[in-house]
């Protein structure tokens, strides 16, 4: 499996990202917006900012 295919199974195992994949949907979004709706460690938001 490719490193791409891993990141998305990752992220769709996981309740709170795919809610932040449902926000970022209908647009995009500042790490600070995301962090004032769900209490998630900052460097955890930017793990997922990376794996675009």
């Amino acid at each position: 499996m490719n490193k791409k295919t891993v990141m998305l199974f990752k992220a769709l195992g996981c309740s709170w990202r795919l809610k932040i994949l449902e926000h970022l949907s209908k647009g995009t979004m500042c790490i600070c917006e995301l962090d004032d709706l769900y209490s998630i460690d900052k460097t955890t938001l930017e793990t997922c900012k990376g794996a675009e």
